[in-house]
């Protein structure tokens, strides 16, 4: 029912990309739910949890900049040289965790190929 009010709601909009102000017709969404069910058929959870980790794997590099960027701001001359090393330190470790994951993400994805 309520799928029904969103889809009668959906096809009383206008067509933005059709240059003669036509309104979306059910055949688009139709095709679009099939390739939809495609899409999920041939992708599984593993997949899903694959890109899931190079999402935190691009966030985690992304992360290593930023400390990377304070090292070399001029921020790093009012720290201590406690606060200097810490810093260095996190950078360090952050970078090792990196390859890490990086390095078992790429065995997962060579062996979901091979299978």
């Amino acid at each position: 029912m309520e799928t029904c009010a969103e889809l009668s709601d959906l096809l009383n909009l206008t067509n933005p990309h059709l240059a003669d102000g036509c309104k979306y017709k059910t055949g688009l969404f139709m095709r679009q739910w099939k390739k939809q069910c495609k899409f999920q058929s041939t992708h599984t959870q593993e997949d899903n949890d694959i890109q899931l980790k190079l999402v935190k794997l691009y966030k985690d590099e992304a992360i290593l900049d930023l400390l990377r960027n304070r090292l070399i701001g001029p921020e790093v001359f009012l720290a201590t040289d406690d606060q200097a090393n810490e810093l260095l330190n996190n950078i360090s470790q952050k970078l090792d965790q990196l390859k890490k994951d990086a390095e078992l993400l790429n065995q997962t994805v060579l062996t979901a190929e091979v299978e």
